[in-house]
C-alpha cells in the first residue's frame, strides 16, 4: 500500500468528523500484508500499520482492541482483526480481515512444515530459528513501549502490569486466574479514585 494514502491524524481525533469507513477488501489486503510482514510475531507490525502508516487507530484505541483480542478465547491478533474488520466494515469486514489475518500463514506453515521435516535437524536451521525468535521478542517489547508512550501514567497501571509480569513471569499462575483477579483489582482501585 502506498503511503500517498495517509491523512495526517488530527490531535484530538474525536473533535473531528466521521471516520472515513475502511472497506473489506481493503481490510482483507493490508491485514495480508500485515500477517506476511509480520511472520512469526504479527503484533508489531500490525501496530506500524494501522497507528504509524494508515493512522486508522489512534495509539489508544489499537492499545484497547489489541488487550480486548488478547482477553477473548482463540489467538489476540485475530480477535483484533475480527473487531477492527467488524468496526469499519460490520460482518462482512469481519470476514475480510480474519481471512487476510489467517489464509497466508497457514499456507506458508504447511510449506515451512513440509520444508522442516526435511531439513529441520540441521544445525544451521536450528540457529536460524533462534535468531528469529531473539528478534521477534525484541519487536515485541518494542511495540509495548511504544503502546505505553501515549497512555496516561499512574501508580495503578505500574502496579498492576508490575503484578501481571510477576504473577505470569515470574511465578508462572495460571493466565486466566492472573488476569482475573487483576482485572477485578484493577475495577476496584478506578472504583476507589473516581468517588
Amino acid at each position: 500500500m502506498s503511503e500517498s494514502n495517509t491523512a495526517p491524524r488530527p490531535e484530538h481525533p474525536e473533535q473531528s468528523g466521521p471516520r472515513p469507513r475502511i472497506g473489506p477488501l481493503r481490510l482483507l489486503l493490508v491485514f495480508s500484508q500485515v500477517t506476511i510482514s509480520g511472520f512469526g510475531g504479527v503484533a508489531p507490525f500490525a501496530y506500524r500499520a494501522f497507528v504509524e502508516r494508515r493512522r486508522w487507530l489512534t495509539n489508544a484505541e489499537f492499545a484497547e482492541m489489541f488487550a480486548f483480542g488478547q482477553l477473548m478465547p482463540g489467538p489476540g491478533v485475530t480477535n483484533f482483526a475480527l473487531t477492527m474488520g467488524y468496526r469499519d466494515s460490520g460482518a462482512i469486514g469481519a470476514i475480510a480481515a480474519v481471512t487476510g489475518i489467517v489464509t497466508l500463514p497457514v499456507l506458508l506453515m504447511l510449506l515451512i512444515g513440509m520444508t522442516y521435516n526435511q531439513y529441520g535437524n540441521l544445525p544451521q536451521v536450528r540457529d536460524a530459528l533462534t535468531g528469529m525468535s531473539t528478534v521477534t521478542a525484541g519487536l515485541v517489547v518494542a511495540m509495548a513501549l511504544k503502546m505505553s508512550a501515549g497512555m496516561h501514567r499512574r501508580h495503578r497501571s505500574l502496579l498492576l502490569l508490575l503484578a501481571a509480569f510477576f504473577g505470569l513471569g515470574v511465578m508462572r499462575w495460571p493466565f486466566l486466574m492472573v488476569i482475573s483477579v487483576l482485572a477485578i483489582f484493577g475495577i476496584w482501585m478506578s472504583w476507589r479514585e473516581s468517588h
